[in-house]
């Protein structure tokens, strides 16, 4: 391995560029990027910066597809390959702020959550960027996916001396391009998965679910185990059956795929509870028999030993334009000399 002289005069010596220069810019860079990245590191930025690229082939232990929920103390090396926009939200002690980095490597991506203070990094990060992520833990997260956060004492550094081959097919995955078209009678598990499917059944589970608006974690009443008393974040989960006609799945929907399925928001769900009661919500549903597109991933639901849909993406489907779109397809097929089929009307 280079020591920090050899490595100076390497780069120096393939940009012509004299040593001194070379130095000046590896002591900005180290102090640009203060905590993320050894003296080393900041050399090899440099390095790269002047267009010599100095770095080797990963070789780590810890592969992203081998990260599964309920890990402790994780330690990896993955590629930025997407940095979502720095999220607000509101909490009992002021705002607070979350961040999602997306890391690839040769066998696969994963998210990992930012909260808080750790969101500054967003300003010293790029896409391409080589990470090195300390004392991580593991949790699933609403969509049935593996999470990684940060631990108090976790830390990300800019790794420059290592280079990760991301295969494209992996990059599309992590952006939900990955899902298959399948039908109910054919799913297994952890496959992602997109079909059309009707809402056959709703199940009368609580609906309105209190969370923590830093941590995500289910509230006591208004208490969180690790962030005391905060002003709750509303969060719809709404559970039932559907049915492609070949097959059917329990179905989870989240969030703003719950009010997209009951066309209501949280707001509006929990103060027809409060007013009517819940056994006159769900009586009063009007939504059984809803055809529905859907993405989402199958998942082993560990208490009834059984599939179930996370869904990820739920949107209606006007049955009578779907009908109409078939008939389209069937008339742009059909011999010239026979008449269209007559397109069907409300």
């Amino acid at each position: 391995m280079l020591t920090e002289e050899e490595l100076i005069k390497t780069i120096a010596d393939k940009t012509k560029t004299p040593a001194e220069d070379v130095l000046a810019r590896v002591n900005e860079k180290e102090i640009e990027l203060s905590g993320m990245v050894s003296r080393m590191g900041a050399a090899y930025i440099v390095g790269k910066e002047l267009g010599v690229n100095l770095a080797k082939p990963v070789n780590k232990d810890l592969k992203i597809n081998s990260i599964v929920p309920n890990m402790q103390k994780v330690n990896f090396i993955g590629k930025i390959v997407n940095i979502s926009p720095v999220k607000e939200f509101d909490t009992s002690d002021g705002k607070g702020k979350v961040l999602n980095i997306i890391l690839g490597d040769e066998t696969g991506t994963i998210r990992i959550s930012l909260w808080n203070e750790k969101t500054e990094v967003s300003e010293r990060i790029n896409e391409g960027d080589i990470l090195e992520v300390i004392g991580g833990y593991t949790k699933r997260d609403y969509r049935g996916s593996t999470e990684v956060r940060l631990s108090n004492y976790g830390n990300l550094r800019i790794v420059e001396d290592v280079e990760i081959e991301v295969k494209e097919s992996n990059i599309e995955y992590s952006k939900n391009s990955g899902y298959k078209d399948m039908l109910l009678d054919s799913v297994t598990e952890d496959e992602f998965v997109r079909l059309k499917a009707y809402l056959v059944r709703i199940f009368e589970r609580k609906i309105v679910q209190n969370i923590c608006p830093v941590c995500k974690s289910k509230l006591t009443n208004t208490t969180c185990e690790k962030h005391g008393t905060v002003n709750p974040e509303k969060f719809l989960v709404l559970s039932g059956i559907i049915d492609d006609g070949y097959g059917n799945i329990n179905a989870v929907f989240f969030r703003d795929h719950a009010e997209s399925v009951l066309k209501m928001t949280a707001e509006q769900v929990e103060k027809e509870i409060e007013t009517k009661g819940e056994k006159h919500f769900f009586d009063s549903l009007d939504i059984l028999g809803d055809y529905l597109r859907i993405k989402g991933v199958v998942r082993m639901n560990k208490v009834t030993n059984s599939l179930e849909l996370i869904c990820h993406d739920v949107k209606p489907i006007n049955t009578l334009s779907e009908i109409n779109s078939i008939l389209n397809k069937l008339n742009s097929k059909q011999d010239a000399s026979k008449p269209p089929i007559a397109p069907v009307k409300a």
